[in-house]
């Protein structure tokens, strides 16, 4: 794999894009920055990284009051013009956001074209907990509600939906058909899908000019990252020979209703895997491996879109008549990479919805 390397330098010259004054003199400096990494090699989706960085704002005045005195005419404080600006101005750490494993291991699964949309399999097995939930309705103690809650949770509900999916049937069987038609194609079955975005926002007091006069003040920054996974299957088997009212139609039905007993299926029958699930992704992993339509993942890319936006205020000491403008950085970063389908661990925080299922478990284990 060969890489490509481009960078623009945007300077601004003349009026405000001139450091002026006493303290450097005249001095160009760069307002706006792009950086360009590209690897290539044989066909498209290759790593990538594109970077933009620019600044705004943040000019500084104060009269010189004697000879030997400094002054500042129009001067653009240094934080934003030395070499390290775009390291200072850069991205929040969005602790949240989903690890390039995790991300792929999940696309992986959402993509797979064996993926069921009812699970037939894992309903089978959950019966067992409506049958207990009815013989504890009538129960009224704290230990009773929260085996209630659990049963309803994993029980009751996601059949209950899974009834109401089975009216949308025909169409997802349709569907599915399209897909297995893509995967035997030349081009073999290509998807793209939304893995999340997150925010993330904190108030950081840089350093923005040290020489000559000291000036730090409290900036709101806030990142926003958006991931979004490429996946790529191929057929592990010649599939040129299936007829499109026939086997294929057989073959998406038995995907779309999860007929099969393999390891996702034993896994969702194990207690407590579901809470394994919250902090891994174990079921995601085996969800793509499961092989009822006869495909092999060929490759997964993970596409991170990351935007950051710094807010300067205004500083001021009247009485010294020194004056920094308001300012402002934006930082833009894209970047594509190459990952791997692995079950991994993670520490996401819980939703409203898994609190309440956790407190139902402290309830029982009162």
């Amino acid at each position: 794999m060969t890489a490509r390397h481009r960078e623009d330098f945007i300077t601004e010259l003349n009026g405000t894009g001139i450091k002026t004054g006493q303290v450097i003199g005249g001095a160009n400096f760069v307002r706006e920055y792009r950086k360009i990494d590209d690897h290539y090699r044989a066909g498209d989706n290759n790593p990538l990284l594109i970077q933009k960085w620019l600044s705004d704002g943040c000019v500084l005045n104060k009269p010189q009051t004697n000879y030997f005195g400094s002054g500042f005419t129009n001067y653009v404080v240094d934080a934003l013009t030395s070499a390290s600006a775009n390291a200072t101005f850069g991205h929040l750490n969005v602790i949240e956001a989903a690890s390039d494993t995790t991300a792929a291991t999940q696309a992986a699964a959402r993509t797979n074209p064996s993926r069921p949309y009812v699970d037939v399999g894992v309903n089978c097995i959950e019966l067992a907990d409506i049958v207990q939930l009815l013989q504890r309705l009538g129960a009224k103690t704290l230990r009773e509600v929260g085996h209630f809650h659990l049963a309803m949770s994993f029980g009751v509900l996601p059949i209950v939906s899974d009834l109401a999916a089975i009216l949308d049937y025909q169409r997802v069987v349709g569907d599915r058909v399209k897909e297995i038609q893509r995967l035997r194609s030349a081009r073999g079955l290509r998807r793209t899908i939304d893995i999340g975005s997150w925010t993330t926002s904190a108030t950081v007091s840089p350093y923005l000019q040290t020489q000559y006069e000291v000036i730090r003040v409290p900036c709101d920054v806030v990142t926003r990252q958006v991931v979004r996974a490429h996946c790529r299957w191929e057929p592990t088997v010649d599939l040129s020979h299936m007829a499109v009212d026939t086997e294929m139609y057989a073959l998406a039905r038995k995907a779309v209703l999860g007929l099969t007993f393999d390891a996702k299926t034993a896994w969702e029958g194990i207690p407590f895997s579901w809470l394994i699930d919250w902090c891994s992704s174990v079921g995601d992993y085996l969800a793509a491996q499961r092989n009822i339509v006869p495909a092999q993942l060929r490759s997964v890319t993970i596409m991170r879109h990351t935007e950051t936006t710094w807010r300067i205020p205004k500083y001021e000491i009247p009485s010294q008549k020194l004056l920094m403008t308001e300012g402002s950085v934006h930082v833009e970063t894209k970047q594509r990479k190459i990952a791997s389908v692995l079950p991994t661990a993670h520490l996401p925080f819980l939703s409203a919805s898994q609190m309440g299922i956790l407190g139902s478990l402290a309830a029982i284990r009162t």
